[in-house]
């Protein structure tokens, strides 16, 4: 076993405790790298076009009506 004393700190990179799992990089916001976009299917776009319309159909609408009323319930007991 190898013997260091603070004398001879920072460590390279990958040596120490926790040198093969912890890393650090400092990184600007800008300049953190955007994640690539993702291919989305037909068969998943077909599915959100049939979500998003059911979502404005009147028993969508009644269930927010009644979502609401609920809380509305629940805030204000007798």
């Amino acid at each position: 076993m190898e013997v260091r004393n603070e004398k001879e700190l920072p460590l390279p990179p990958g040596q120490g405790m926790f040198g093969d799992t912890a890393t650090h990089e400092w990184r600007r916001k800008d300049t953190i790298p955007t994640a690539a976009p993702v291919a989305v299917s037909a068969a998943d776009q077909a599915e959100f076009k049939k979500w998003r319309d059911a979502a404005s159909s009147p028993e969508r609408q009644e269930f927010e009506e009644w979502r609401a009323w609920q809380d509305w319930k629940r805030k204000n007991p007798k």
